[in-house]
C-alpha cells in the first residue's frame, strides 16, 4: 500500500459547535471534528436501535481535512456508512459482506474523501477507548 499525502485545503471552519477530536495531534492547538447534522442523526438513530436489540454499533465517518488559515486543522465529516455487523452487547466488527458494503459505499462517494474517523458504541459502559478499541489505531 501507498501512503499518499496532500496539503490541507484552507477553508473556513463550519458553522456550528466543534467535537474535540485529538488534543495531542496539533502543535497548534487541538484539531476540531465538525460532524454534519445528517450524520450525527444517524449515528443517533443507529446507537439507539443498536442499545434497544442490546448490540453495539459501528460505522466509519467519511470527509475531508481541512485548514482554517491559521494553521489550524480540522476535518468534516459529511457520511457515515456502515453495513452488517457482527455485534453483541460487549463487542462489535463488521462482517465479510459488511466490509464489501462499506468498501462499495466509498467507491459511491460523489466527492474526493478521506475516512476523517469512527465511532461504536459501549453499551452502558460510559464513554471510553478500550484497550481492545485502541489497539487497531496503533
Amino acid at each position: 500500500m501507498r501512503e499518499w499525502r496532500r496539503p490541507a485545503r484552507t477553508v473556513p471552519r463550519p458553522e456550528g459547535a466543534p467535537l474535540r477530536w485529538d488534543e495531542a495531534a496539533s502543535v497548534a492547538g487541538p484539531p476540531r471534528l465538525y460532524i454534519h447534522q445528517d450524520v450525527q442523526d444517524m449515528m443517533l438513530s443507529r446507537s439507539q436501535e443498536g442499545a434497544r436489540r442490546h448490540r453495539e454499533d459501528l460505522g466509519l465517518l467519511v470527509g475531508d481535512f481541512a485548514s482554517d488559515g491559521d494553521d489550524r486543522v480540522y476535518s468534516v465529516a459529511w457520511d457515515m456508512l456502515t453495513g452488517p455487523l457482527d455485534a453483541s452487547p460487549v463487542s462489535v466488527r463488521y462482517t465479510p459482506e459488511g466490509l464489501v458494503h462499506v468498501a462499495r459505499g466509498l467507491e459511491a462517494q460523489r466527492r474526493d474523501y478521506v475516512i476523517v474517523g469512527w465511532y461504536h458504541t459501549h453499551l452502558d459502559l460510559g464513554v471510553f477507548l478500550s484497550d481492545r478499541d485502541v489497539r487497531p489505531q496503533g
